[in-house]
Order: C-alpha cells, then sequence, then structure tokens
C-alpha cells in the first residue's frame, strides 16, 4: 500500500483529475474521494460534518479538513493524515515531520487511556508513519505484556457433545444428539480454560488489525501473537463479552487498558471510529480539545516546579454556576485552567486567582477593526467567569482572601499574525472594587513552556503600584470624601511640561499604597478606578474640589502648576506587615519604572511595578 496522504488543517483535498486544482494539492481516486463523502454525511460520527467541509466549485467539488486531528482509512484502503497547523513564535509554519511529532507530544501527555506514552515520541516522524500505526503498536505491545506474564484462565461452564461422562448429563439434548450413538453423553460442566470473555476479544481486535495495518512489524507481530493464541476462537457476542470484561474483578487488572482499546476498535467509542461502510477505521480528535488539555497539562507540571511561591492550578474547576433557579444550581461554569496563586514576599499582593480559557483560534493582531479576530462569545465567557470569581471571593479562617482581584486570560496558539500577547489589557469594567482586566496571549507549541508560563504569569500579575503619602488629616479626610487622589505632575501647566507629564501618566496604577507622611508605617491601600488620571490646575482643584489650602506650600507653584487626579475605589484590606515602614516597602525586589528608580525620598510618589 502507498503511503499516507498527509494534510493539514484547513488544506484540502481534491478528486483526481480535477484541473481547478493549485500547485501542491493533494488528489484522491474517485473511490477514495467518494468514500469519504459518504464518511461526511454519514450517522456513525456525531460530528463527522466538523471532519470536512464540502465546498463545490462549478463542477468540481473539494473536501476541506476542518475541526478535527487524526488518521482516516477508507474502505478502498487509501489512509488520510490529519496534522494541527502549528506555528512557531514568528508565525512560520511548521513542516510534516515538526507538526506530527509535535502532535504526538500532544496525544501522548492527554490522550484517552494514556495509551500513548513519551516513548512513542522516538518514532521516526520525519517518514510517513501513520498515527493509525502508533496506536495499532501499542495494543500489540499490550497484548505482548500480557502473554508475557500468563494469559488468565477461569472456570467456564460448557455444554457439548464428549465421549466420556463429566459432569451432569442434560437429558433432553442427549436423547436429542445421541439416540443413534450410545457411546457420546451430552454433559454440563466447568473447565478451567483460556477461552474467556478477554482473552476472546484480544484475538477479535487482533484479527481485524491483521486486516488493517499496513505496516510490515505490524502486521507480523499481529501473525505472532494470534499463533500464540490460535486454541482461543473469536468472540461471537461482541456487546455480551465487552459487558464481562468491564465488570470483572482485580484478577483481571492487568486487562484493563487492552480492553479499553479493544472496545474502540471493535465497536467505536469517543473520538475513534471503527465502522461505517465508506471508512475502516479512523483515530480523530477535536483539535481544540487536544489544544485545551495540553495547555492545561503545562500548567499543571509548572505548578510542581514553580520557584517563587506556592501556586496551585486546577483543570475544568466545577465550582460556580450561571443562574440559579427555584433553588436550583444551574449551567456550571468551568473554566479550563484555574491559577490560585498567593505571592506572601510581595507586600502589595492580595492571595489572587487567574481564570485561563484556551481557544484554538487564529488571530491578528493587526486587525483591530475585525476585533482581532476574538470572539464575542469568548470575551463574554471569561466575563462571566470573572464576575462570578469576583462575586464569591471570600475570606479563609486566617482572615486572608481565599481568591482575591480575579485575572482573566484567554490563550490562543501562535499563527502567522499572532506571535505574542496583545500588549495592553482589555478592560471589561472599572468600580469600586477594582478593574476587571483581560489579557490575550500567545502560546508556541513549539517553544519552552515553562518558560512561556512564567511569562504570562508574570505578564498577568504585574501591576504598577502608585506609592504616595498623606500630609495631615485635612488632606486624608478630603482624599476619602472626593475619592481622588491628587499628585503634581509639573510645577508648570503648559508646553514646556507636556513631557513631563505624559511620562508619569503613561504608568497606568491600579493601586494606591497611601502612607503618613510623620509616621511611614501607618498606611492604607486604594483601587485605583482609572488608571489613566484627569489633568487640573491647582485654581481648578481650590475652586471646584475644595482642595485644602497650604497643602502645596512646600513647593515652589503657582495656579497654573498641573496636578493629576486618580479616581479611586473602596480602601481594601492589604497582606502588609504592620511593623514594616514605607522605606521597607520600597525596598522589595520591585522595579521602579519612575524618574525616582535610584532613590526613595519621603513624601516622593513613586511608581512601582509589581511582577
Amino acid at each position: 500500500m502507498s503511503s499516507p496522504i498527509v494534510i493539514k488543517e484547513f488544506e484540502s483535498l481534491y478528486r483526481q483529475g480535477d484541473k481547478s486544482a493549485p500547485n501542491g494539492a493533494k488528489f484522491l481516486t474517485d473511490d477514495a474521494f467518494n468514500n469519504l463523502m459518504a464518511f461526511c454525511h454519514s450517522d456513525n460520527f456525531a460530528d463527522s460534518d466538523k471532519i470536512f467541509k464540502v465546498i463545490v466549485r462549478g463542477s468540481e467539488t473539494i473536501l476541506r479538513a476542518q475541526n478535527y486531528v487524526g488518521t482516516i482509512e477508507t474502505s478502498d484502503n487509501t489512509v488520510i493524515e490529519i496534522l494541527p497547523k502549528i506555528h512557531d513564535v514568528q508565525g512560520n509554519e511548521e513542516d510534516i515531520s515538526t507538526s506530527r511529532a509535535i502532535f504526538l507530544k500532544m496525544l501522548a501527555e492527554v490522550g484517552d487511556d494514556n495509551f500513548l506514552s513519551s516513548q512513542d515520541l522516538d518514532v521516526q516522524t520525519s517518514r510517513d508513519f501513520p498515527l493509525l500505526e502508533i496506536y495499532i503498536k501499542n495494543y500489540l505491545k499490550e497484548v505482548e505484556n500480557i502473554i508475557r506474564t500468563g494469559i488468565n484462565r477461569n472456570y467456564v461452564r460448557v455444554q457439548r457433545n464428549e465421549r466420556f461422562l463429566k459432569g451432569k448429563i442434560l437429558w433432553a439434548q442427549h436423547l436429542k444428539k445421541n439416540l443413534v450413538d450410545k457411546s457420546k453423553f451430552f454433559v454440563e460442566h466447568e473447565n478451567y480454560e483460556e477461552n474467556i470473555a478477554q482473552n476472546r476479544l484480544i484475538v477479535t481486535t487482533l484479527l481485524k488489525l491483521q486486516k488493517i495495518s499496513t505496516q510490515y512489524r505490524n502486521k507480523n507481530k499481529t501473525r505472532e501473537l494470534l499463533e500464540y493464541l490460535v486454541d482461543i476462537p473469536p468472540s461471537k457476542n461482541l456487546k455480551g463479552d465487552l459487558a464481562i470484561a468491564k465488570n470483572a474483578d482485580r484478577m483481571m487488572d492487568k486487562y484493563r487498558k487492552a480492553m479499553a482499546w479493544s472496545e474502540k476498535i471493535l465497536i467505536g467509542d469517543g473520538f475513534t471510529v471503527f465502522s461505517g461502510d465508506c471508512v475502516n477505521q479512523a483515530v480523530l480528535f477535536p483539535a481544540e480539545v487536544l489544544f485545551e488539555r495540553f495547555v492545561a497539562k503545562q500548567f499543571s507540571d509548572y505548578a510542581h516546579k514553580y520557584p517563587y511561591g506556592k501556586i496551585s492550578v486546577e483543570a475544568q474547576r466545577n465550582q460556580w454556576h450561571l443562574v440559579d433557579y427555584n433553588e436550583r444550581e444551574m449551567f456550571n461554569m468551568k473554566p479550563d485552567i484555574f491559577v490560585q496563586s498567593e505571592f506572601s514576599s510581595n507586600p502589595f499582593r492580595l492571595a489572587q486567582s487567574v481564570i485561563i480559557d484556551t481557544k484554538w483560534k487564529l488571530l491578528d493582531t493587526d486587525g483591530i477593526r475585525r476585533n482581532f479576530g476574538i470572539s464575542m462569545d469568548d470575551m463574554y465567557q471569561l466575563y462571566a467567569y470573572g464576575k462570578k470569581c469576583e462575586y464569591n471571593y471570600s475570606k479563609d479562617e486566617n482572615n486572608k482572601y481565599t481568591h482575591g482581584e480575579p485575572k482573566l486570560v484567554l490563550i490562543y496558539p501562535c499563527s502567522p499574525h499572532f506571535h505574542s500577547s496583545i500588549k495592553e489589557d482589555f478592560v471589561y469594567e472599572s468600580n469600586s472594587k477594582g478593574t476587571l482586566r483581560l489579557r490575550v496571549e500567545a502560546f508556541d507549541l513549539t517553544g519552552n513552556y515553562y518558560d512561556q508560563i512564567t511569562a504570562i504569569l508574570e505578564r498577568t500579575f504585574k501591576e504598577v503600584i502608585l506609592i504616595a503619602c498623606y500630609r495631615n488629616s485635612d488632606h486624608l479626610d478630603w482624599i476619602k470624601k472626593t475619592k481622588t487622589y491628587n499628585m503634581l505632575a509639573s510645577m508648570y501647566y503648559g508646553n514646556d511640561s507636556e513631557a513631563y507629564i505624559l511620562g508619569r501618566v503613561k504608568y497606568r496604577p491600579t493601586k494606591l499604597v497611601l502612607y503618613d507622611i510623620s509616621d511611614p508605617k501607618e498606611y492604607r491601600t486604594f483601587n485605583i478606578i482609572s488608571s489613566e488620571p484627569k489633568i487640573i490646575n491647582r485654581l481648578d482643584m481650590i475652586n471646584k474640589l475644595d482642595f485644602p489650602s497650604g497643602l502645596d506650600d512646600y513647593v515652589p507653584i503657582n495656579n497654573d502648576s498641573a496636578y493629576l487626579l486618580y479616581d479611586l475605589g473602596d480602601e481594601v484590606a492589604g497582606d502588609f506587615n504592620p511593623n514594616t515602614d514605607i522605606y521597607e516597602l520600597t525596598n522589595h525586589k520591585l522595579s521602579t519604572p519612575s524618574y525616582s528608580d535610584s532613590f526613595f525620598k519621603l513624601g516622593a510618589p513613586i511608581f512601582l511595578e509589581t511582577s
């Protein structure tokens, strides 16, 4: 048999002789094309219409791969392999061998029943080695292990004509069968034999794989195993034998994995299809589900290695529901990844959670008018997750927040027009509790997963903190009353100071740490509702906002001096040590992107970037 026809997602297959096909197109014979067409309209697989899209152009028909990856063998023995379209961080599409290797790695880590192992990654993926043959190889290896340790036997009740008396005679059948030949007895007895349901299913599966496999080593190994099991007949009642195998006791545990895959091969279960007139068998996976599970697995592995503090990762966290109806919870919400992190060494950090959803879609960072390719459904989904987490966060027995302000992340694969994260956060809303934000990140399947996750979490947790003072009780009362904080932006409000003002505006803080200038150990924390401040002159501060006089006499200013006004939300509890003064706070390992990065002068506002 010829090598498999290999395509990637969204690539097309053409009928042989189609003159409209572009250069490099992949062609199928009429039989193979017709079989695939029939499969697309088949009821044997619930999502068969999502595997290929049928496109009609004039008199020609094209089949375009869509949402599933894996292997299909048509009834005329044509093998089609569909690989995920994988790009690196530069947007370059990986070649067939690299895509296949990454695909196998994904399956090895999150595939059903762990039927692929990391050892499968040493397969010569540069050659045309179809996925189906890897599954066949692993099934044969599993059966070989069972035989090596000794196939199980069991007491089996049999009824048959024997030349000797054993057990009890079944008189009705005996008289019917042996009315002439008096030398036999139709009896019922129990035999301790190998002809049990599990072994019959293995023989039946091997017989089918012998017809399916096209790889010499697999065919040869199948023949060897069948020769060893020559005394065991194939199953005559698949469903009955599978039911027996599923309900077997611990003595049959070594058959568990082989039985699960015998069921897939013989009956068709889950993502695998092995039935129908048009297709011999298929091993297919939804690409999006595979990507979601793989990224979640990488985050889970990362949690065990995380060097900066305690972090926990949970996939498909089933904690929230969307609505209540008549005291009944409805519509469970299960984000792909839930990260809980507590940075005890960071004095500006509440215990925080990150809610992550992964989407197997192509984005375009240049397409802002088209919303970068992000669907509204995805944005709504993350908003709902964020609000539920926000409303449900609470304090534990140590009076610390169990969730804190939720951070939201959407992860998409790297693609030609989406190589890294979108720099600016998406802001859903700002209120007294804080600002609900969403980050959009790219994930490079060809890169270092640990480094990428580190960078994603650092960008997600990163906040700019404004550390500033209040000068007396009148100043603090004014701040609380107006829910604003004033910061001198420039002593002169005009063109000469524009660059200086913009330099301070760009930091966009999300929290204010406000300390008492006369006692730096006294401080409180506020959410900043809008990280982009208003610019106002001193005269308007006094006349319109009733700013207390005398608070700015310590610097040479006039009525044209410019202030930045930040809108404040509620005061929030911070995980601060009450014995730590403001000098010690600024000595934490926090980068300082402000003009005062080399020193801290008491009373001067400072921006600190946390991570």
